[in-house]
């Protein structure tokens, strides 16, 4: 068939290249395209690009919630608006959508390995500082993060790698990143902490400017240092107190900061007023992906079982949530340290497992992902010699992770 006919037969923007059959389609056959994903009766142009004229039906009102105190407005989850660009071509709201599922990863691995706060710079000097920290072997990982945030400096150790923020400029953006999706863990804490510091300088400068100075003189200084040493101090009694997503009562959140090595039972009995419903607003399969990134393990015991395991110091709220979140059988392991209790959920089940597989999949960004995609290979099959194989080359794997 000549090359001008089957211009004019396809839609301009569809690749030649990527036509299935080089024959001539008739009129009403279903023509199939990979990379669109689509099944459609192919007539002319115009019915073809009409059919990705349709409007997108905005996301549903969250229900109400039944909790026995009365809890604040849920913060934003960062839902993405779906729209179409001015040509109406498909895949703008998909790219859209990988953009906000990258984020979520994001936030969920800085929840899980990060570090925020005001770091001391000299003598009554303070900037604020994020600092995400992973082996050298997962380094796949921080290089993707900074690219997601689109700011912050790599460095290396001889074990380890880890991206840093401290300018202004990136933390106007990881602010307007936690805006859209918030932190989960007792770091959002500190998050708002550094975001009313460098709102306080900024005033303070502002103040000094506007009386002729050209910098914030010293009994401003003085004072700003002294207010971050106290905001620093009192950051403290904030450990493992639950992110105000988790929309814990405020007895219990003054339960938790006069007693901060409070037992991780009792943190665990207010998931008793967490609904199904309640768990799929805070949690998210990505966020999900990106806090195993930095927490998780997948490991095969010597028999060819196959197991996950997620813990941490504080946040015992957070571990638990996640616990009943997928709905896992095996009970939660709390581990008494001399400084924090560590909850640790630790599963064996072939259909929690399953379950996890699945939420996973094609979400973890980290060289972590080839762990899952070891582990998960030999899931479902039932032979020894397979897991075993798998086993030892976790094995490899995770020596070099340590």
């Amino acid at each position: 068939m000549k090359m001008k006919k089957l211009k004019t037969f396809y839609p301009k923007f569809l690749s030649l290249a990527a036509c299935l059959k080089p024959k001539p389609k008739q009129k009403g056959e279903k023509y199939v395209k990979p990379h669109v994903g689509l099944v459609i009766k192919l007539q002319n142009t115009k019915q073809f690009a009409s059919s990705f004229n349709f409007v997108k039906k905005p996301l549903g009102n969250r229900n109400a919630l039944h909790l026995p105190w009365q809890p604040s407005r849920l913060p934003s989850q960062g839902f993405c608006s779906l729209s179409f660009s001015a040509k109406g071509k498909p895949g703008s709201e998909t790219k859209r959508e990988a953009q906000c599922s990258q984020e979520r990863w994001a936030v969920g691995l800085i929840d899980g390995d990060g570090h925020i706060g005001m770091e001391r710079l000299g003598v009554q000097k303070w900037g604020p500082c994020l600092k995400v920290t992973l082996a050298n072997s997962n380094a796949r990982a921080i290089y993707r993060l900074k690219k997601i945030l689109g700011v912050g400096r790599i460095s290396r150790s001889q074990k380890y790698i880890s991206l840093r923020v401290r300018n202004v400029g990136g933390w106007e953006k990881l602010q307007a990143l936690f805006s859209k999706f918030p932190l989960k863990t007792d770091k959002y804490y500190a998050a708002q902490m550094v975001f009313q510091s460098l709102h306080f300088k900024k005033t303070l400068l502002l103040e000094s400017k506007a009386g002729g100075a050209a910098k914030v003189d010293q009994n401003s200084r003085e004072f700003l240092n002294q207010t971050f040493k106290n905001w620093k101090e009192n950051l403290k009694t904030m450990r493992g107190v639950p992110a105000p997503v988790w929309q814990a009562s405020p007895e219990f959140v003054k339960a938790i900061r006069e007693k901060p090595n409070l037992s991780p039972k009792t943190l665990l009995q207010t998931l008793s007023f967490y609904t199904p419903d309640f768990l799929n607003q805070i949690l998210d399969p990505d966020w999900f992906a990106g806090f195993v990134e930095a927490e998780g393990r997948f490991y095969i015991l010597k028999n060819g079982q196959h197991g996950f395991a997620l813990g941490q110091a504080y946040n015992s709220l957070v571990v638990a949530g996640i616990h009943k979140w997928l709905q896992i059988k095996s009970a939660l392991k709390i581990r008494q340290n001399l400084l924090q209790p560590y909850v640790l959920l630790n599963t064996k089940n072939q259909e929690s497992l399953l379950k996890i597989a699945s939420l996973l999949k094609n979400r973890m960004l980290g060289m972590k992902s080839f762990s899952f995609a070891v582990w998960l290979r030999t899931l479902r099959k039932k032979k020894p010699a397979l897991s075993l194989k798998a086993r030892a080359l976790l094995h490899k794997i995770n020596q070099r992770q340590q």
